[in-house]
């Protein structure tokens, strides 16, 4: 996954998952993914980290 981050405030990216259609916030709160913790600099730009869903979940359509 890559992300564009434009103001470095420091913080934590939560990265939800939704499986089922059509998607609701319930759904996306029921799947928590995983987060990333940004260094004490911050981060700024483009960031990418790798992402891999859970082992538990498999679909046909997802949407983080």
């Amino acid at each position: 996954m890559q992300i564009t981050v434009t103001a470095g405030h420091r913080g934590v990216f939560d990265i939800q998952l939704c499986d089922s259609y059509p998607e609701t916030e319930d759904c996306f709160h029921s799947i928590h993914t995983f987060s990333i913790d940004q260094s004490p600099e911050g981060l700024y730009g483009n960031v990418s980290f790798p992402v891999q869903l859970p082992n538990n979940i498999t679909c046909d359509r997802c949407v983080l």
